[in-house]
């Protein structure tokens, strides 16, 4: 494994240990865990081993997330997330996953549903040819994700269980390792999450 995803594993984990920590209910943000996920559309960019262009492959992608509001207004969990699709009038299929340590951070109190969210993480993306296509690629490492998210709740208070749907929408970058694949994925989703308060 490259020191790169080395260190970002090790990060990972440290990092999930201390959201993992017990706070005491008036310390923790008015969210308390969550777990939920979504689907969404999704458009990306790759190149293959040879570091060629494949042009743009759409398709869909998928989620699941973990963790907790430990501090008011920043949250900290685990996204597993997968995504992909085919491109080139269907002459290559391309698609990855794998997890991230995410951060989140409300950043505006007039508006309480908007979610600033930051990952990074380990996983992998392929790009294997077909119906003549000649584009091949595998890479696997670090993975990085910039997004953004407004929760709608639709059950429950602040502060008290209860459900929230979310419009989001998330860039996910898979650099190349040594002339390996790479890959940039947009989704433009829907989530629905369980957030069990404070209490």
């Amino acid at each position: 494994m490259a020191a790169m995803s080395k260190i970002t594993l090790t990060l990972l984990c440290a990092a999930a240990l201390i959201s993992m920590a017990h706070a005491a209910p008036e310390d923790r943000g008015l969210r308390g865990y969550y777990v939920g996920g979504g689907l969404g559309f999704a458009l990306g960019q790759a190149t293959d081993d040879l570091a060629r262009d494949t042009g743009s492959f759409y398709g869909m992608s998928y989620h699941l997330r973990v963790g907790e509001e430990v501090l008011p207004r920043f949250s900290l969990g685990l996204d597993f997330l997968s995504a992909g699709g085919a491109g080139g009038n269907d002459q290559f299929d391309a698609g990855g996953g794998g997890f991230l340590l995410q951060a989140g951070w409300r950043p505006l109190p007039s508006q309480e549903g908007l979610s600033l969210l930051l990952g990074t993480g380990v996983g992998g993306f392929s790009v294997t040819g077909k119906n003549g296509g000649e584009y091949d690629g595998l890479v696997g490492g670090a993975m990085y994700q910039i997004a953004a998210l407004y929760d709608i709740q639709v059950s429950g208070a602040p502060g008290e269980p209860g459900w929230s749907l979310a419009p989001s929408i998330s860039a996910l970058f898979i650099p190349t390792s040594s002339g390996e694949a790479s890959a940039m994925i947009f989704s433009l989703g829907v989530d629905l999450t369980w957030f069990g308060g404070r209490g």
